[in-house]
């Protein structure tokens, strides 16, 4: 769908902090800064960075560092992100 132009990069980062506090996996806080990392993203930002904290599903909370790099068109539009988390 992408390839296509039918699918915009941008809404599919709209609802990821969203999906992820719903799902109580981070929590409001977190879920908006993870909403200002994926705004760096759409204004070009090729390289972010966050730490914060996530419950796995055995609902043990662990501190985590994420780091995304991403990939721009001719036009600067987001077409694909890579991310990276670790545990810290």
């Amino acid at each position: 769908e992408v390839a296509l132009g039918i699918l915009d990069i941008n809404k599919t980062y709209y609802n990821i902090p969203e999906s992820l506090v719903e799902a109580k996996i981070i929590s409001q806080e977190d879920g908006l800064r993870v909403r200002k990392l994926c705004q760096e993203i759409e204004k070009g930002r090729p390289e972010t960075s966050i730490e914060l904290k996530m419950k796995r599903g055995d609902g043990e909370e662990r501190w985590i560092s994420l780091k995304c790099s991403t990939i721009f068109d001719e036009q600067g539009r987001a077409v694909k992100s890579i991310g990276i988390g670790k545990d810290i």
